[in-house]
């Protein structure tokens, strides 16, 4: 879990506002990515 925090934060030592565009841009794709499977899932049945 950790490597994944520097992975998205790019390895900063402090929180700086690109830090945070990181954090928003990486829960805007895994939202990018529940809502597609949910589609997908939905179109299924």
């Amino acid at each position: 879990m950790d490597s994944l925090i520097q992975f998205i934060i790019g390895n900063a030592t402090t929180f700086t506002p690109a830090c945070m565009v990181g954090l928003i841009v990486f829960c805007m794709v895994l939202e990018c990515i529940g809502s597609l499977a949910y589609n997908i899932l939905k179109n299924g049945r």
